[in-house]
């Protein structure tokens, strides 16, 4: 039930797809009361941000990560389909609500170990007709923005977006007329010789119930949509968790690009109606056992730090709110799109949190072809071909 799979629905139910989404909690935000799991803003009113570049916003790493698959020609797909998702959630949410979308960017930023790096990442940015309006941004000008004199320098993306994506796949449900099961957790997926057979934890139709029996959906098809789903082995092998953290600070001034830090350890930040949130400090998840962050304390009191080494307007004041959440990483920090063997009837839309939405969105599109209901383009069969979780750039 979040971008990923009521994009796909959407583009599905187009396709004159009949499908319907199992979520184990509400639409768009979750099944447990921490943050969603996608990086990004976490306001009421505007949840989410649109990112075009990279999980980790270096341009070399995912060159090294994809040194299997012709790295630069992968870096500069990866880009081109990320910020071709931009452009539809922006699209599609100007046509939903104008209301939902907030046209201010997103700035990568470094300090002097990193300026160089991101100067050269810069003029590749710059060689790429969809990013040629990006900006380098010096030291004053991100004291302007910020307040802060803790980096250097940094890119400026004007392409991105905040969106409120709460309300977002709220709104596409609505359109797409979309089936929907809420508050149902699904407990396990099985294929058989003529369809796939879904077990939930209770009855889908049901008005009343004990909590003594269970339920079992036929289908065609299943999508996997969730990166929660550790059950299935193929998403225990090719993914790795995160805890990721986020503190807001009351924080008068303009509202910002959402923000992202090239460093050891990644911290994103922007200032919303006057709140500052800062993330970051994330935690590799050890085995399945995510529920609780074993260091959720230490990790609120270095993100507490490092905002008051970064921001002089945080010292001193206590945070409005903290809230934790789990984000994803694939291997080569690709999203996994498709399946895994020709015979399967199981496919696949899950990835990297932190640059989800944007790829998300787009491979949304791609998803009727895929699974056989719509003829794909050459050029789609490309990006199919990119996002496959048979590529060879996977662990």
């Amino acid at each position: 039930g979040g971008i990923a799979w009521i994009s796909t629905s959407y583009h599905l139910s187009r396709a004159n797809v009949n499908a319907m989404v199992v979520e184990a909690g509400k639409i768009g935000i979750g099944s447990d009361n921490i943050m969603s799991g996608t990086l990004g803003l976490n306001t009421v009113s505007h949840s989410k941000c649109v990112f075009s570049y990279f999980p980790e916003s270096n341009w070399e790493t995912y060159v090294r990560k994809n040194r299997k698959g012709n790295g630069k020609i992968r870096a500069r797909t990866f880009l081109e389909m990320a910020n071709s998702g931009a452009e539809i959630i922006k699209r599609m949410s100007n046509s939903l609500s104008p209301s939902l979308i907030r046209q201010y960017g997103s700035i990568i930023l470094g300090g002097k170990e990193e300026y160089n790096s991101l100067k050269k990442e810069f003029l590749i940015y710059k060689s790429l007709p969809f990013l040629r309006n990006c900006r380098f941004y010096s030291k004053k000008e991100i004291y302007g923005i910020f307040g802060t004199n803790a980096f250097e320098g940094g890119i400026f993306f004007p392409n991105d977006a905040i969106v409120d994506s709460v309300a977002y796949v709220r709104l596409l449900k609505e359109r797409a007329n979309i089936m929907v099961a809420e508050n149902v957790k699904v407990i396990g997926i099985k294929q058989t010789k003529t369809g796939v057979a879904v077990k939930t934890a209770r009855p889908i139709n049901k008005t009343s119930y004990d909590g003594t029996f269970t339920e079992e959906i036929t289908a065609d098809y299943v999508v996997i949509a969730t990166n929660g789903f550790l059950m299935d082995r193929n998403l225990r092998k090719a993914m790795e968790r995160f805890w990721t953290f986020q503190l807001s600070y009351r924080d008068n001034g303009p509202n910002s690009p959402n923000t992202a830090e090239v460093a050891e350890i990644n911290h994103w930040w922007a200032r919303q109606d006057n709140v500052l949130f800062v993330g970051g400090e994330d935690e590799h998840v050890v085995g399945d056992k995510f529920r609780f962050p074993r260091t959720e304390e230490k990790s609120k009191k270095n993100l507490i730090k490092w905002a008051n080494e970064k921001f002089p307007q945080t010292r001193g004041k206590q945070p409005l709110e903290f809230h934790f959440g789990i984000c994803a990483e694939i291997s080569d920090e690709t999203p996994l799109v498709g399946r895994f063997s020709d015979d399967s009837r199981i496919f696949y839309i899950v990835g990297c949190n932190g640059s989800g939405q944007g790829l998300f969105s787009y491979a949304a599109t791609l998803m009727p072809g895929i699974m056989g209901y719509v003829p794909l383009s050459e050029y789609q069969k490309r990006m199919a071909e990119f996002l496959s979780p048979t590529r060879p750039t996977l662990r």
